[in-house]
This record gives structure tokens, sequence and C-alpha cells, in this order.
């Protein structure tokens, strides 16, 4: 059998099947198509978000994002530090963040690089969690700690 008559008897077999079940039985129906279109949207981090940043067993830290419809994030901690970064979306109410922040010394010298990863996920509209791993590094690029931070960010707006 040729790919033509194939395909030509695989359209009439729709076409019956149509016939015999119905219009209704083959294309969605008014109903699916409203429950569709009632359905919540995605979440979304876009805006200004409080964070504290945990390290288990260890401290904390308190930090502010942005995060922009373009992908970009930034942020800065209450220890100084200020991060660049980008984020995307991972799934329905999930995303993946990243940021780089220098490390300085208590006398302000550049020492290194923190390398930021994060995997978030809403816990509702106005919050997030989010675990994954910051790597720090010296100038000449070696690694020099590595470690597991926890957030908690909730967003906040103009009041």
């Amino acid at each position: 059998m040729q790919r033509r008559e194939i395909l030509r008897g695989a359209s009439l077999s729709f076409a019956g099947l149509a016939g015999v079940l119905g219009a209704g039985a083959v294309a969605a129906t008014p109903a699916v198509a409203a429950d569709r279109t009632r359905a919540e949207p995605a979440l979304s981090p876009l805006g200004p978000w409080s964070a504290e940043v945990t390290i288990p067993g260890q401290w904390s830290d308190l930090s502010l994002y942005a995060f922009t419809a373009d992908g970009i994030l930034l942020n800065g901690s209450n220890a100084g530090a200020i991060g660049i970064g980008a984020w995307r979306r991972t799934g329905r109410n999930r995303f993946r963040y990243g940021f780089r922040e220098y490390l300085l010394s208590t006398s302000g010298q550049l020492e290194g690089e923190l390398r930021v990863k994060l995997d978030a996920r809403f816990t509702s509209a106005d919050a997030f969690v989010a675990e994954g791993v910051a790597e720090g590094f010296d100038l000449a690029g070696n690694p020099t700690v590595v470690f597991h931070p926890v957030v908690t960010a909730r967003r906040y707006g103009l009041d």
C-alpha cells in the first residue's frame, strides 16, 4: 500500500468516526473550552521581593530581589552585597534563578566572587521558597567555599 492510500484511509476513518460519534466527541465541547479559560494562570516572580536566606544551622541574611520581565534579576543583601543575574520559568509555578556577587574583605577589597543557583517554587501568589547551591571563588577562579542556601521570600509593593 502506498503512502497516499494510507493517509487517505486514515482521513476517511476519522471522518467516519466523527459521523458516528457526533462532532462533539471529536472536538472539544464548549464546557471543556470554558474550563480551560477559567484555569488559573501560572504564577510569576515579576516585581520586588524581600527574602530571608538561611544556611541551615549556621546563619541567615536578608535580601531584596527584583525580577524583571526580560529575565534579569537584581539583588542586594543586608551584608552590603549586590548581585546581578537571570531567571527563567521551569514549570507552571516554578522557576530557576541565579546571580553573581563580589566577595569583599572587611576593608572593602575585592577577594572573589559568589555564584548562586536556586530552584524556586511558589507556596502562594506572593511567596516562594528556593534551595540550591552557592559557590565562592577567589580572584584566580579557584573554588573556596560551597554551601546550600534555603530562601523564603515574600512579594512586596508600594504599601
